[in-house]
């Protein structure tokens, strides 16, 4: 879990802006204040850490960050602040798919009147999602993005990969190094329980070793780059150059792909053929309600444990049903 994180106030302007006051509202406090008044240089960088301390529910809390400065065009302003509580990590104190994507200010709705999110793995629609096993690129001039928004899977590693609809023989590994020649795409992969990892120069082999807990049960997961110190944003960009699908962690969006015991379990008919459903995309639609053009909400369930479909959260773009 993560509990702090600093908002960024950055001139982009040619003349220094001098921040004045700073106040906040619900359930952040300031981890320390910077001092002020602080003069941000023009494209410099102001960073103000934030501490979320929410002790109860909802599950979702809104607060502000109230900025006072001397900028001539923008001398004040609020900053939307939104937090994620829950009573323990992972399992039922998870909070539910659709508290997460209001957190984040989507107008997505995860589920209509009369559905639940959840389910048995039936492949069936639920809200504003889409189905579609392939995906192509919106604009092939351009690459397909992807950025790893929540993990909520539990302490094993997670890969983000893609792979080609018409290529023979595919296989996915769920370890954190990957065979190119298997056809499957590797991407992004974010750390378990504290892994702590490093590659060796020579045979380029990389090994990790659990340490703490890390990258899940928080929003914006990292990855830990090669040398096995530095973090950088779960993000990616690739072009397909052809139909494609993906591969979360052991689930595909091909649904007949995908490992049904836990669907059968949970009531799903596997005899019809009609189960496997562990990856959603819905639409992204902003705060207002605007449709961002080919821009999706990936949610992935893993195994078919509880079908609560936020274990992983991509938000994809240039990306369109495959025709």
């Amino acid at each position: 879990m993560q509990d702090t994180d600093s908002v960024v106030l950055h001139n982009q302007g040619s003349s220094p802006v001098s921040v004045t006051a700073l106040s906040l509202t619900g359930d952040w406090q300031f981890d320390p204040m910077p001092t002020l008044p602080a003069v941000i240089p023009a494209g410099g960088d102001l960073l103000v850490p934030l501490h979320f301390v929410a002790v109860t529910s909802p599950a979702v809390h809104r607060g502000t960050l109230h900025v006072v400065s001397d900028d001539p065009v923008r001398g004040s302003f609020d900053v939307t602040l939104s937090g994620l509580w829950m009573a323990a990590m992972g399992g039922a104190s998870e909070p539910p798919l659709q508290d997460v994507i209001d957190a984040f200010g989507y107008a997505i709705d995860a589920v209509y009147a009369g559905q639940a999110v959840g389910g048995n793995g039936t492949v069936q629609t639920t809200g504003d999602e889409v189905l579609s096993k392939f995906w192509e690129a919106a604009d092939p001039s351009q690459p397909i993005t992807v950025r790893e928004i929540a993990a909520t899977n539990g302490f094993s590693p997670v890969g983000v990969s893609w792979y080609q609809r018409d290529a023979v023989g595919v296989t996915c590994s769920t370890g954190l190094t990957q065979d190119p020649t298997t056809g499957c795409m590797r991407i992004i992969t974010t750390l378990g329980e504290g892994q702590s990892c490093t590659r060796d120069p020579v045979t380029n082999v990389r090994t990790c070793v659990t340490t703490r807990l890390s990258e899940h049960q928080r929003v914006y997961p990292r990855v830990l780059l090669d040398d096995g110190v530095t973090h950088a944003a779960a993000e990616a960009s690739f072009s397909p150059g052809a139909p494609f699908g993906w591969v979360i962690r052991a689930e595909w969006s091909d649904d007949t792909r995908n490992n049904t015991d836990g669907d059968a379990s949970h009531g799903c008919n596997v005899a019809a053929g009609a189960c496997g459903h562990h990856i959603r995309f819905y639409p992204v639609r902003d705060s207002s309600g605007h449709l961002r053009p080919n821009t999706w909400m990936v949610g992935q369930e893993n195994l078919g444990a509880n079908f609560d479909y936020q274990d992983t959260l991509l938000i994809v773009t240039n990306m369109r049903p495959a025709s």
